[in-house]
């Protein structure tokens, strides 16, 4: 029996492979790195290494413990007669913060404590997980088969050129400079593109 490939065809011709939901999460979006983090700063830095969204996640949190290092230390300084020792700790602590959140994260996160690191990142990391995914800002850093869209990318990136011709499927790698639109596209109407793939005996519909 024939098992058909089946594409829904969306807005503008954006394809998308049937009967694959959306992802409602970020650990079903990095599936690869979702459960290999937790254990340690090293295991969180590694992964970051491999998935730059969560590495922007680490850094805001890196640029929020700065931004209270930094307030903490005015504070201080308008109580200044009480609080030279806490001032020249904060300091010190400040010193040790650079303003460049990509530059410094990662040592300051290998720094922290057992304790820090549970206290601090775990909890901060684990929400971005189970909270949805940004495909605006995040969708170029997709793995291939984190929705539908891009795995239908996939699936006509990796057929022949002719096919993709005779169907009129074509692959949009961004509409303009800048742009995160990265697509397969029907180009004519779906009965004709579904009476060309008969006519060439190939399992693919769309709908």
């Amino acid at each position: 029996m024939t098992e058909w490939v089946e594409f829904i065809v969306g807005d503008g011709g954006t394809l998308s492979m049937s009967g694959i939901p959306e992802p409602q999460t970020r650990s079903e979006v990095y599936e690869h790195i979702a459960d290999d983090w937790q254990t340690s700063a090293q295991d969180l830095f590694d992964a970051m290494d491999q998935c730059e969204p969560l590495a922007w996640a680490v850094q805001s949190i890196y640029e929020e413990v700065r931004g209270q290092v930094e307030s903490s230390l005015k504070l201080a300084v308008a109580n200044r007669a009480f609080n030279q020792p806490r001032i020249n700790a904060l300091a010190r602590r400040l010193s040790r913060m650079p303003d460049d959140p990509s530059e410094a994260t990662g040592e300051w996160l290998l720094a922290l404590s057992d304790g820090e690191f549970d206290e601090i990142i775990v909890p901060e990391i684990q929400a971005w997980f189970d909270a949805p995914p940004d495909p605006i800002h995040e969708s170029d850093h997709w793995p291939e088969t984190a929705s539908p869209q891009s795995i239908a990318m996939a699936y006509w990136q990796q057929a022949e050129a002719s096919l993709r011709e005779a169907l009129g499927v074509v692959i949009v790698e961004g509409e303009h400079p800048g742009s995160t639109y990265f697509a397969a596209e029907l180009t004519q109407p779906i009965a004709t593109a579904n009476q060309r793939a008969l006519d060439l005996k190939v399992p693919i519909r769309f709908v």
